[in-house]
């Protein structure tokens, strides 16, 4: 009779483990992982817009609509019009030069700053959103640091 309650004992600690290590994986599967990261990340809207200029042509590119801001990929401009660019091993900064070697300029996601021409700019938490793997700049810093205004029609 002792032997068989400490074989009921047995297989009730077993079951019990089992059941809790059961609740534990359900509950980690269905709960998500990243709830702090995802509230970092602003929300937006994926659009493809057409980039157009005397002497460059057309293109179409992807960009992010944050509120009635337009946020446009880096690389993707910056490949479009031959201008170098580089992205950091980590993933951190992208950089490069205009027109002149001389003229260079980087972006930096983990401080949010661009230096440009011996000039450097403090960007706001929100005027420079890394997704994908690209950087997106807001529009208007296109002009205001490396003068190259966009105009953004959300009627076109």
């Amino acid at each position: 009779m002792k032997n068989q309650q400490a074989c009921c004992n047995q297989f009730c600690r077993k079951l019990s483990f089992k059941a809790l290590l059961i609740l534990l994986l359900g509950t980690s599967l269905l709960l998500p992982g990243k709830i702090f990261a995802q509230q970092d990340e602003p929300e937006f809207d994926e659009i493809i817009v057409t980039i157009k200029g005397p002497g460059i042509g057309t293109a179409e590119i992807q960009a992010l609509v944050i509120g009635q801001d337009v946020y446009l990929p880096v690389s993707d401009l910056f490949n479009f019009l031959t201008i170098k660019n580089n992205l950091s091993a980590g993933g951190d900064s992208i950089s490069g030069h205009l027109l002149n070697p001389n003229d260079v300029y980087s972006i930096n996601r983990k401080v949010n700053t661009i230096y440009y021409k011996d000039n450097l700019t403090k960007l706001s938490k929100n005027d420079l959103v890394f997704s994908s793997s690209e950087f997106y700049l807001k529009a208007k810093y296109f002009g205001e640091i490396f003068s190259m205004p966009c105009v953004f029609n959300f009627r076109s």
